[in-house]
């Protein structure tokens, strides 16, 4: 019932939206092979995320429109999207932080009854 009353207020996904969570994948896709594992590793995490966000796509339809912007974007480019693409997942962390804290503080007042 949760998800079903987050997904009704959920704003529809633009193409334009879509397309920047796409450029979001490439980059985060690019991070992952990286040669220092740890940053290999970060990049490998956002891009689960950012697939996430793509959402229930076939292979070919993600390889098609990875492909699409991968094709476009230069190391400038793949630079700016990874700073713009981290500032978005900062800010959904912050939020399941927020979120986290709440659901804490909840079960600790029906632990005290």
């Amino acid at each position: 019932m949760l998800i079903a009353l987050m997904l009704a207020g959920a704003a529809p996904v633009t193409d334009a939206a879509a397309t920047a969570d796409v450029r979001c994948l490439v980059a985060t896709s690019v991070l992952a092979e990286n040669g220092d594992k740890a940053i290999a590793q970060i990049g490998y995490f956002a891009a689960m995320f950012w697939l996430g966000r793509v959402g229930d796509i076939s292979e070919a339809d993600l390889n098609s429109k990875m492909t699409e912007q991968a094709l476009h974007m230069t190391a400038a480019d793949i630079s700016l999207e990874l700073v713009r693409c981290g500032a978005l997942m900062k800010e959904r962390g912050e939020m399941l932080a927020r979120v986290g804290a709440s659901l804490s503080r909840k079960a600790a007042r029906l632990e005290t009854r």
